[in-house]
């Protein structure tokens, strides 16, 4: 599975891929349109990677054969459901992009929401099907 940024991990915001990168460039930056740019010519090239836009307009960059287990199969897992900070430690994501992943899986129709006083959890769709 590919990695970005050198830190392990599938999924990252396109602004935290500019200052891991430009980091380690040092005095040889990147603008953060040439880096957009370059990272949007990932498909047509055949890099392991790909540029997508969650509901919420966050850019992150991924691994394009998946970013670890599935939400159905941590779901499974989770029998009272998913949250946000669940999702972040099981994927090693940030709370908000993992909250930005539910929230595109939500409008996707995969999983359903509860919104109920013990906080925002998601669970499997089993309506979908019917």
């Amino acid at each position: 599975m590919s990695t970005i940024g050198g830190r392990g991990q599938t999924m990252m915001t396109l602004t935290d891929l500019f200052c891991v990168y430009n980091r380690a460039r040092g005095i040889d930056m990147v603008s953060p349109a040439d880096l957009r740019k370059a990272c949007e010519l990932f498909a047509v090239k055949g890099y392991p990677l790909r540029l997508e836009k969650f509901p919420s307009g966050v850019l992150v960059v991924q691994a394009a054969e998946g970013d670890g287990p599935s939400l159905t199969t941590l779901l499974a897992t989770y029998p009272n459901g998913l949250a946000a900070p669940d999702l972040a430690q099981a994927m090693g994501l940030s709370v908000a992009l993992a909250r930005d992943k539910l929230r595109a899986a939500e409008a996707a129709g995969e999983v359903c929401r509860d919104d109920s006083l013990e906080g925002l959890r998601f669970f499997p769709n089993k309506f979908k099907d019917s």
